[in-house]
């Protein structure tokens, strides 16, 4: 379940740099909406971890892009 949700976020990021609260909508549409709050923290931390990696970045402030 965590891979193709990570799957989705890297997807996601394929576009221009979009801001975390669209990101959070896209990757989370499975998601009722009243966890958004949670899974903008699950969706913040998965993007930590791929800007780790390399595979993402922080375009400006809460607007992220993929690393290509």
């Amino acid at each position: 379940h965590r891979g193709r949700r990570e799957d989705k976020l890297v997807a996601a990021l394929a576009a221009d740099p979009r801001d975390e609260d669209a990101l959070v909508v896209e990757v989370y549409d499975d998601a009722d909406p009243r966890v958004r709050p949670l899974a903008r923290r699950s969706l913040r931390a998965g993007l930590e971890k791929l800007a780790e990696e390399g595979r993402a970045r922080e375009a400006s402030p809460g607007r992220w892009a993929r690393v290509s």
